[in-house]
């Protein structure tokens, strides 16, 4: 299992442990960290990965698409950064979803 993370101490202007290691996985299905920071500053919110104990996903929109990115706690063991695994669309955000 791995080690959970608490959403509410993340830093709001730097959450995110991104490198040589994840940033691959990051930009590999047609988005990248421009998509993951305006996820993080628009109207995003948190869900258990229940195939992943200890994960969590970020989700929400962006204009023309809803996103979802799994996140697991920093391998450095910050807590107020969190390590994004992948980035992916579930489809476009439906009426009313902020854009």
């Amino acid at each position: 299992m791995e080690d959970t993370f608490d959403p509410d101490l993340l830093d709001d202007d730097d959450p995110f442990e991104i490198d040589e290691g994840n940033l691959p996985h990051l930009v590999g299905h047609g988005f990248g960290l421009t998509d993951l920071w305006e996820l993080w500053e628009g109207t995003p919110y948190w869900s258990e990965d229940e195939q992943h104990p200890g994960r969590l996903k970020l989700h929400g929109p962006i204009p023309g698409d809803y996103l979802v990115v799994p996140c697991a706690a920093s391998s450095s063991g910050d807590v107020h950064r969190c390590r994004p695994i992948t980035i992916f669309s579930v489809g476009p955000p439906e009426e009313g979803d902020a854009e």
